[in-house]
């Protein structure tokens, strides 16, 4: 399998699945395909997603946080200013409130038509929304350690960026429903571990020669090496409904980046806790988000909060220059509060699903002004 060097190590590209809302009903719209046209002179790092509700927005590889924002705040405008013109809001949590997934028309290209008809009702039921990261790496080998690296920090990513508490117009009792719905596929959710890259290699071929997928892009684990691009994916987070959470996130990527390169031992299989431990953990993120209790991997128990303050404390340590109080204070703002917290807030207020995704549509305007 042909691997592409990235040559700018731990550059960070970002994809973010956004939300087409009818100003009107507040409900999804299937208008996609217009906006692409719309957009088509304009740019090209806007794309189409599995439904035509649903639209993708891309920005180029960074290595500066600073010209990431700006890159993805470009495209957000040009967005917005086609959407506006058809009556058009966008939101980026992790689901709609209540729009229902059997009335969504898919995007008609041969893969994702595809996928329905391999998947049928499961595939149906991907109305989820979410945020990747793609992180570049300089080798085949250093991807696998930095997939391994950053499966241990998945629940505390799971919990911080939760935004999906509402399924299909009800209460999940979950921040996070979304990976819940990814989960149901055999090839979604929770990630694969390898020992090296020939391991992973063998399994993309297995995979492949029993028919399981088509190639490894058929793969929606939370962690995903990319060879084609030279990152390793990062999948596991909701949407994200404002730029600073978006930047928070990162942040902390960036950061997890220099503890991961001044380490002393190359991060191995045997070194990870227990897969039960980490199915629990991933579950207790999505089930209280910030307010959850971990498990160590000496089956302590710790808060959401201590976990993530110990983290900072070691990149910081790992690194005095990370620190940029701007990208901080938005990380920081992120152990305190999530999009689900706030729509469950405004819920509670108005026990008015409408208003909940007004309110979405209205930060997230907001945040890209």
């Amino acid at each position: 399998m042909r691997f592409k060097k990235n040559v700018n190590r731990f550059s960070l590209g970002v994809e973010i699945e956004l939300q087409l809302i009818d100003k009107k009903t507040m409900d999804l719209r299937p208008c996609s395909q217009q906006i692409l046209k719309n957009l088509k002179q304009k740019t090209k790092q806007v794309k189409s997603e599995l439904f035509q509700s649903m639209i993708e927005i891309n920005s180029r590889p960074h290595t500066q946080l600073v010209d990431l924002q700006s890159d993805l705040q470009e495209q957000v405008y040009l967005l917005q200013q086609s959407c506006q013109k058809m009556d058009v809001a966008l939101s980026g949590t992790g689901t709609h409130p209540f729009a229902r997934y059997n009335e969504r028309i898919v995007t008609p290209e041969p893969r994702y038509k595809d996928l329905i008809i391999k998947k049928q009702l499961i595939a149906r039921r991907l109305l989820i929304f979410g945020v990747h990261i793609h992180i570049g790496c300089t080798s085949k080998s250093e991807t696998i350690e930095l997939n391994n690296f950053f499966i241990h920090y998945l629940p505390l990513m799971q919990a911080m960026t939760a935004s999906s508490p509402f399924w299909q117009g009800k209460v999940t009792g979950l921040l996070s429903s979304r990976p819940t719905i990814f989960e149901a596929l055999p090839t979604g959710g929770h990630p694969e571990i390898f020992k090296n890259w020939k391991h992973f290699e063998e399994t993309i071929h297995f995979m492949t020669k029993t028919k399981s997928i088509h190639s490894h892009k058929d793969l929606w684990w939370d962690l995903r090496p990319s060879p084609e691009y030279g990152t390793l994916e990062l999948r596991a987070c909701d949407g994200l409904n404002t730029i600073q959470e978006v930047m928070g996130l990162c942040y902390l990527i960036q950061g997890l980046c220099h503890l991961f390169q001044h380490q002393k031992k190359p991060m191995l299989p045997a070194m990870l806790p227990s897969n039960w431990i980490m199915r629990e953990n991933k579950w207790r993120a999505c089930r209280d988000g910030i307010a959850a209790d971990l498990i160590t991997p000496n089956y302590k128990l710790v808060s959401f909060k201590k976990s993530f303050d110990k983290l900072i404390t070691s990149i910081n340590k790992s690194n005095q220059k990370w620190r940029n109080d701007k990208f901080h204070k938005n990380l920081i703002n992120m152990r305190k509060s999530t999009s689900a917290l706030r729509q469950l807030r405004v819920f509670k207020e108005t026990e008015d699903l409408s208003k909940v995704v007004s309110f979405n549509c209205l930060e997230f305007e907001r945040s890209y002004r």
